[in-house]
């Protein structure tokens, strides 16, 4: 009886062995492919559409300055070919300082997203993929990254679209209520009249 107990215990043992060795461990160490959240989540790619608007803008214009100087006479063609370069140098410093701003706030959301995640699921550390020679798949969080960035890109648009509305009501209220104080001024005026009138009224009728 003894012998069948302890074969019982041993039995369950190697079982709850077996069943512990086919559950994967949740891995504390994640992985993310930072260039493909960049390319992906939505903020990156206002950003890309934003500067490849502002590039198209910039290249419209200075065409359009180069077949005025075409067209320049001679003897002011100097200041126009000076001002065309001023205006191509302007416009490399400004298209430089756009994407480093716009480069900035894209790595500040996806550091401060990553932080979040890493904080929210108790993992240990996070990897970009780029550094990596092998790991599991379950290991990379990337579209993770990508949803939680668009989340935020969703809030802020709301919250813009919410101040610029309230920004556009502000002058419709205040000329209402200038309306309404001047409407409300006329009826006071009116009736400042109506008690003249009556008292300039009894007061002949006493004096007759």
């Amino acid at each position: 009886m003894k012998k069948l107990s302890i074969m019982l215990c041993v039995i369950a043992l190697s079982a709850a062995v077996a069943a512990c060795n086919d559950e994967k461990p949740k891995p504390t160490v994640a992985v993310v492919n930072a260039a493909q959240v960049y390319s992906e989540c939505e903020s990156g790619k206002q950003a890309r559409e934003y500067l490849e608007k502002l590039a198209a803008e910039m290249q419209n214009d200075l065409l359009a300055m180069q077949s005025e100087l075409e067209n320049t006479p001679a003897n002011q063609r100097q200041a126009a070919q000076e001002k065309l370069q001023a205006t191509i140098v302007d416009y490399q410093q400004r298209i430089r300082m756009e994407e480093q701003q716009v480069l900035n706030k894209l790595s500040e959301d996806y550091q401060t997203t990553v932080d979040e995640y890493r904080k929210a699921h108790n993992l240990s550390l996070i990897l970009r993929s780029e550094v990596l020679v092998s790991s599991a798949e379950e290991a990379d969080i990337t579209q993770a990254i990508i949803d939680a960035m668009n989340q935020k890109t969703e809030a802020e648009n709301q919250a813009a679209l919410a101040a610029q509305n309230a920004t556009a009501e502000a002058p419709a209220n205040a000329t209402a209520e200038g309306s309404a104080n001047a409407t409300a001024g006329n009826a006071t005026e009116e009736v400042q009249e109506i008690v003249v009138i009556e008292e300039e009224a009894s007061t002949n009728a006493t004096a007759q």
